[in-house]
C-alpha cells in the first residue's frame, strides 16, 4: 500500500468519524431541548393547575356567603341587622372567605410567575368585590339587600367565567 492510499483511508476514517461525532451531537442536542420543553410543558401545566384549583377556593368562599346571604333573604330576613340566631354561622362563612383570600393571593403570585399579569390583575380585581360583598355584612353586622347582593354576585361571576375563559385558553395553548 502506498503512502498516499494510507493517508487517503486516514481522511475518509477521519471525515467518518467527525461526521458521525457531529451527526450524534445534533441528536443528542435536540432530545435534549426537546426534554426541556417537555419538561416545561408539564411545570407550566402543574402551576396552572394549581392556580386553579387556589381560584376555585377562594370564589366557592364567596359563594358561601353570598349564598348564606341569599338564604336569609329567601328566610324573609329584610335588609338591616343580621338575626342573632345567625350571626355565629354568619361569623364563620365570613371567616372562611378571609382564609380563602390567601388562596387568592397565592394564586395570583403563581400566576405572575408565570408572566400571565393579565390573568392575576383580573383575580386581584376580585378583591374589591370581596370587599363589597363583606363590607357591610363582615364590617357592620347588617345583612345587605337583595339587589345589592344580586348586583355583587353577577360581577363576582362574570369576573370569575372571564378568569377561567383565559385559564381555559392558556391549558390549549400548552398542547398545541
Amino acid at each position: 500500500m502506498e503512502a498516499i492510499e494510507v493517508i487517503d483511508t486516514a481522511v475518509k476514517v477521519g471525515l467518518g468519524a467527525l461526521i458521525t461525532g457531529l451527526t450524534t451531537y445534533a441528536i443528542t442536542k435536540a432530545n435534549h431541548k426537546s426534554e426541556k420543553s417537555k419538561e416545561a410543558v408539564k411545570k407550566r401545566a402543574e402551576l396552572l393547575t394549581y392556580s386553579l384549583e387556589k381560584i376555585e377556593t377562594y370564589f366557592n368562599a364567596m359563594n358561601d356567603l353570598g349564598g348564606l346571604i341569599n338564604g336569609l333573604h329567601e328566610l324573609g330576613y329584610e335588609a338591616g341587622a343580621i338575626p342573632l340566631e345567625q350571626i355565629n354561622y354568619f361569623h364563620e362563612t365570613d371567616d372562611n372567605l378571609v382564609k380563602a383570600a390567601e388562596s387568592r393571593v397565592i394564586a395570583s403570585s403563581r400566576l405572575k410567575l408565570m408572566g400571565l399579569k393579565n390573568i392575576a390583575s383580573l383575580l386581584e380585581d376580585t378583591r374589591k368585590l370581596e370587599d363589597e360583598l363583606r363590607h357591610k355584612s363582615a364590617f357592620k353586622s347588617e345583612l345587605i339587600s337583595s339587589e345589592e347582593l344580586m348586583q355583587i354576585m353577577g360581577n363576582i361571576i362574570a369576573k370569575r367565567d372571564e378568569i377561567y375563559e383565559l385559564l381555559s385558553n392558556e391549558f390549549t395553548a400548552l398542547y398545541e
